[in-house]
């Protein structure tokens, strides 16, 4: 998937995303970054960095990471563990990161919150310790701007269908397809 829509690639939370990853560049010199995309636990996807690898599909990216989420929060419920700091799958040739950034209220009442979720993938040689202080020092800048954006948290409250009927206008934003272009294929 080579376009991320400009929803997710130019708001102020990809721009932290931007700055994660050329700060890595900078201090690591080793081990490719292939994306960083912020989601809540529902793989709903806020965010992506501009340079989000090509080959790989953010939403799909975004659905792993929450999995990983759900598994963990599994695994903790299981084992009776405190709650789940980070997550990682370690392939032959990459790396998945998830770390968990906080907690969203959505409503004046603070009862229906959202977990946020900030998911790395690289090559398997990135250095993962410069990665994890990056997620930590970005987390709180994260769930700030997150907390103060009513977009994001609009979009974190909607229901499944809803959140359908929004990917359709993203990729017809992105395709710059019409209905009868599409004949309800989407």
């Amino acid at each position: 998937m080579a376009t991320i829509p400009d929803q997710l690639r130019s708001n102020a939370v990809a721009t932290l995303l931007d700055e994660f990853r050329v700060k890595y560049g900078k201090l690591s010199r080793t081990g490719k970054l292939y994306g960083l995309i912020v989601a809540d636990q529902d793989a709903k996807v806020l965010a992506a960095n501009s340079f989000f690898h090509q080959k790989l599909n953010y939403w799909d990216v975004g659905a792993i990471g929450a999995a990983l989420y759900g598994v963990g929060k599994q695994a903790r419920d299981f084992f009776q563990a405190q709650d789940l700091d980070r997550a990682t799958l370690i392939f032959g040739d990459f790396m998945f990161f998830t770390h968990i950034i906080g907690t969203v209220s959505l409503g004046a009442n603070h009862k229906q919150t959202r977990e946020l979720i900030l998911i790395s993938i690289g090559e398997r040689t990135i250095n993962l310790g410069l990665v994890v202080m990056l997620m930590q020092k970005y987390a709180p800048k994260i769930l700030h701007q997150v907390e103060h954006d009513e977009k994001a948290r609009s979009q974190m409250r909607m229901s499944e269908s809803e959140f359908t009927l929004h990917l359709e206008d993203l990729k017809k934003q992105l395709f710059s397809l019409t209905e009868s272009d599409i004949g309800g294929v989407i």
